[in-house]
């Protein structure tokens, strides 16, 4: 079911530079360039001030692996496994990230599946599965690949120089200490993804490509406009 349309605020066109700006009433905001420089690709990127330096230094893989659940437990109904399947034939991925200041999406589709590509961001707002045993499973498998990841000499030394650079600060370490694997979470990792990627209020979109700009907007004003908001 599609979702309802969100309220439009403004549409402001900057003709010199193709560029047309979307407000939308749940405090998201669209910035829609069509572009030739490939007739078959749309690119979106997503961004909003905040990322995890808000949370204690043990939480950091709770953090590291709450923007990722959508392929460690999957989206709606589907698993990681399932939505594979679900995609056959499209041409699109998407990723969210947090990094220490900011909330971020990346993406790329095909024009033609610039619609199916919203419905995966929306999802991402809407409906990360709770899975707590495929995260279990998940975590079982990458705790010890973690505990052995300062054998790999690039690895120990990224480590070494990053806490020489920044005095020992403990958010400066690539290796993950003990306190944090033992953090580790999905409930904890459920919580965090929901505060970043529950609600849009306060991010920025642009989408830029090959796409119609009347048909686009629609697509946005939907499934961006619409999205969850506090």
């Amino acid at each position: 079911q599609n979702p309802a349309p969100g309220r439009l605020l403004s549409s402001v066109s900057i003709p010199s530079i193709n560029l047309t700006t979307l407000t939308f009433a749940n405090g998201t905001r669209v910035l829609l360039k069509p572009t030739d420089f490939k007739n078959d690709e749309v690119l979106l990127s997503g961004y909003r001030e905040g990322g995890s330096n808000a949370y204690p230094v043990t939480d950091g893989l709770n953090a590291d692996f709450a923007a990722s659940l959508d392929g460690i437990t999957g989206l709606g109904a589907f698993t990681p496994n399932d939505l594979p399947k679900v995609l056959a034939g499209k041409s699109l991925s998407i990723n969210a990230g947090l990094s220490a200041s900011a909330d971020e999406f990346s993406a790329r589709a095909s024009a033609a599946d610039l619609e199916s590509l919203l419905q995966l961001l929306y999802l991402q707002f809407t409906d990360v599965r709770r899975d707590p045993d495929l995260f279990e499973a998940f975590s079982g498998k990458v705790k010890p690949l973690l505990a052995a990841s300062g054998n790999n000499p690039n690895t120990a030394f990224a480590d070494f120089y990053n806490r020489q650079l920044y005095a020992d600060h403990p958010r400066s370490a690539v290796l993950p200490t003990q306190a944090q694997m033992d953090a580790l979470d999905f409930e904890r990792a459920y919580a965090i993804n929901r505060e970043h990627f529950g609600n849009a209020n306060g991010f920025t979109f642009v989408l830029v490509g090959a796409f119609d700009l009347e048909q686009a907007t629609a697509l946005v004003t939907a499934y961006i406009g619409g999205l969850p908001s506090d």
